[in-house]
């Protein structure tokens, strides 16, 4: 069951009525058990931020976090983190369910840590190491050089593919990642860029199809006298991130 709640802020603390319930019975609070880790956290889909291979859709920005309930415990909070900023999610166990989810408002360009804790009725519990959320779009490109040839108005740029090609939902709505077994590789959209003038002077496109192929892309008619940028910005079929567009000099002939 998908249980959708807002991203509020939350601080867990001890109210009245508990530490007067301390203060009467001590021998009860001290036995009490602290829930154990939440099991099975994973994301479970996000096929409303992708290219659903289905639909032949794109769809928009939510992820689903799931977990498994475990004894003793009344409530979790589960707390999505970016280095930047962090939510966290109150949720109450619900009577005769024995798991629940989350809805997420994600950035695809953006890489999320996730844990959910497990919560007793004094607040009491214990929370799930932190597993990493990878963004929904690739990675920058690695590995980058260029050098002109014999004759210096050509040049090969090299590359290699980004270590990480993003998410695609499969014919089930789920996610999974672009790899060999779901694979839709990866298109990088160049831009040669003259730096005398900052114009782009030529525009093209080049594909690989797995994390470790090495790209190389030779242009010519150049200007030895002039340098140049070759702009690389990796995509998948959800589109590419602005912030992770690689940049390839090439000096001019001195």
């Amino acid at each position: 069951m998908k249980t959708k709640l807002p991203g509020i802020v939350t601080v867990v603390g001890t109210t009245l009525a508990a530490l007067a319930a301390s203060f009467c019975a001590p021998v009860a609070a001290s036995a009490a058990t602290a829930p154990p880790v939440p099991k099975g956290v994973s994301y479970i889909s996000l096929d409303r931020q992708l290219y659903n291979y289905r639909t032949g859709q794109y769809n928009n920005t939510n992820g689903y976090l799931g977990f498994r309930y475990v004894a003793n415990a009344d409530r979790y909070e589960v707390t999505v983190a970016n280095g930047a900023t962090k939510r966290v999610f109150n949720v109450t166990a619900k009577a005769g369910s024995t798991s629940d989810a989350i809805t997420v408002q994600l950035d695809k360009c953006t890489n999320y840590m996730a844990s959910v804790k497990s919560l007793n009725s004094l607040g009491q519990g214990t929370a799930s190491r932190p597993s990493l959320w990878p963004s929904q779009l690739p990675g920058g490109i690695r590995a980058a050089s260029a050098k002109r040839g014999t004759d210096p108005t050509t040049a090969t740029f090299t590359w290699t593919a980004p270590s990480w090609l993003g998410y695609a939902s499969d014919k089930f709505g789920n996610m999974v990642p672009i790899d060999a077994t779901h694979m839709d590789g990866v298109m990088f959209e160049l831009q040669l860029v003259r730096m005398s003038d900052n114009r782009v002077v030529q525009e093209d496109l080049a594909y690989a199809g797995s994390t470790t192929q090495k790209i190389n892309y030779t242009v010519s008619g150049l200007t030895a006298k002039g340098a140049y940028v070759l702009r690389v910005k990796s995509t998948n079929r959800g589109g590419g991130c602005d912030n992770k567009i690689g940049k390839i000099l090439l000096n001019k002939v001195k």
